[in-house]
């Protein structure tokens, strides 16, 4: 069960939705913008960051400040249903995750629709994992994907499988957004306790990123991919949140496919119910962190 704070918190989010759902592109993205300059702020003199070359989009790699040396790195794929999520906005959470784990973490703003629609996401974030490949060699990867990143982190995964490429070390789904057919029945029975999503603005932002591709295309739904051969994968959701099934779906396909799997649902949680100060967040922060200690100790154990 969710405590009072996050409780009220909910009730605080299911004010502003009717706000939310009615903002254009562009006011969602500058919102984001602002969550995100909020945490940077919060990180000051904990996280440093230093700004990446790609030619199609902008990254940084963000640090914590107070460890030299590192055994892992993380690939940041954040959210914003492919239409919004500036580098800004992906700065936020990847230095969360760079001060919590102590490693350095590349946030990638890949491209969106309606501007740069399917594949261009996709691009970007195999871009992103190759350069870290040949900086740092796949064992030491980890992808950590929030929402419609998490549906990219998947997707990616499915490039470098079909392109015959070494996978990361383990992998990490806030919330993944996985089906963009909308088959999920928990679009209806979330849609009241959901203080976040709207099944009407995800269908038009879906229909903006995937263009022509129909929905069912592995690439844009990955919960109908080939999943054999995935790393180990942690996926994390809340039980309220109308992307329920994404997650349920998706872990059961990759446990069906032979992937070894950490699935846990928070009783109680919205969608990427981790990026809020909540004693939640830090459980399942706690597990992300588990889970990536073990996956290191069966790396090592492999050598």
């Amino acid at each position: 069960m969710s405590g009072f704070s996050s409780s009220l918190l909910v009730s605080q989010m299911k004010l502003l939705k009717k706000i939310i759902m009615n903002m254009k592109v562009e006011d969602t993205r500058r919102y984001q913008d602002l969550l995100g300059d909020l945490e940077i702020k919060a990180l000051k003199g904990k996280v440093r960051y230093e700004k990446e070359s790609f030619s199609r989009f902008e990254a940084v790699t963000a640090y914590p400040v107070d460890k030299g040396s590192f055994d892992r790195v993380m690939l940041y794929l954040h959210g914003g249903s492919y239409t919004s999520g500036s580098l800004k906005y992906a700065e936020g959470f990847g230095g969360a995750m760079a001060e919590y784990f102590g490693n350095p973490v590349l946030c990638a703003a890949y491209r969106l629709a309606p501007e740069d629609p399917y594949p261009a996401a996709l691009e970007d974030a195999f871009d992103a994992y190759v350069y870290l490949h040949d900086k740092y060699g796949a064992d030491k990867i980890y992808l950590v994907g929030e929402s419609a990143g998490g549906g990219l982190m998947f997707a990616l995964l499915l490039k470098l499988k079909n392109e015959g490429m070494d996978m990361p070390a383990g992998c990490v789904a806030l919330s993944p957004w996985t089906d963009l057919t909308f088959s999920g029945e928990s679009y209806k029975t979330n849609e009241k306790n959901d203080p976040s999503l709207f099944e009407a603005s995800l269908r038009k932002n879906g229909d903006l990123y995937r263009g022509r591709v129909p929905a069912e295309d592995p690439y844009i739904s990955p919960a109908f991919a080939d999943t054999k051969g995935f790393p180990p994968t942690a996926v994390i959701c809340g039980t309220i949140e109308i992307l329920y099934d994404d997650s349920v779906m998706m872990a059961k396909k990759l446990a069906h496919d032979g992937v070894d799997v950490f699935f846990k649902a928070y009783e109680g949680m919205w969608h990427v119910f981790v990026l809020f100060p909540i004693p939640e967040a830090k459980e399942a922060m706690g597990d992300i962190k588990e889970f990536i200690e073990r996956c290191e100790r069966k790396r090592i154990g492999e050598q």
